[in-house]
């Protein structure tokens, strides 16, 4: 009785064995394919970034939060590009202060989707950022513009009256250069004067950059102004 069992055991085993591929039984670990580097180029409205693969990639990117609005398909190629809105897409507008300028950059987080279909624990993210030019987010104002023009006109008229007086040999020539530096000093005055518009928690403690719902935030208005 049993040698009976046994032999009824072994034949169970065997045929439950067999019922499995060897490869299901032992299966390989996923094969992850990584971001070997990433480029991003943006303006006040567009945020262009070019991600390089390890391997061919046939998945899914997407900005996080947003994969059906915002998100790019693999081809079998290492290069994807994704093109983001500024005014969208989880796309956040930050400010630093390096050696007493203020630089502005965007920043938006990534995730590389293996799979087209299947969300995975081993998908993975990936943080972009993106410094703005200067000029970027300067202020066009004309009432402005024709203030600084009349400060500056009234400083170099100022300024040629003098020179007159101690050179017998104004010119119209020098009358043509004093209006090119003229030129040059309001567009530069123009150019420094920017602003723009942060969302921040209302308190500051090492934030990550993400705000919960229903927590409290501060909508902070900054701005460079000519010296």
């Amino acid at each position: 009785m049993l040698k009976k069992i046994i032999c009824m055991a072994i034949m169970t085993y065997c045929s439950v064995k067999a019922a499995f591929a060897p490869s299901l039984r032992y299966p390989l670990p996923a094969v992850i394919n990584k971001i070997t580097n990433a480029n991003a180029t943006c303006d006040s409205g567009n945020l262009n970034i070019t991600v390089f693969m390890q391997q061919p990639f046939k998945g899914l990117l997407f900005a996080k939060d947003f994969s059906q609005e915002c998100r790019s398909l693999g081809t079998l190629t290492n290069t994807l590009t994704l093109h983001l809105p500024t005014s969208g897409c989880g796309v956040r507008l930050i400010s630093e202060t390096n050696s007493g300028s203020e630089d502005i950059f965007y920043t938006v987080t990534l995730v590389i989707q293996q799979d087209r279909h299947l969300r995975q624990v081993t998908d993975q993210e990936y943080n972009i950022r993106c410094r703005l030019q200067n000029n970027a987010m300067v202020v066009r104002s004309q009432p402005m513009a024709d203030a600084f023009k009349n400060i500056l006109t009234g400083k170099k008229s100022s300024d040629s009256r003098t020179a007159r007086m101690k050179e017998e040999g104004w010119s119209k020539e020098s009358a043509e250069s004093s209006s090119s530096d003229l030129g040059h000093e309001l567009t530069e005055a123009l150019s420094a004067a920017r602003a723009w518009m942060e969302i921040v928690p209302e308190q500051d403690s090492g934030h990550s950059g993400t705000l919960q719902v229903g927590e409290p935030t501060l909508l902070m208005v900054k701005s460079t102004l000519p010296g």
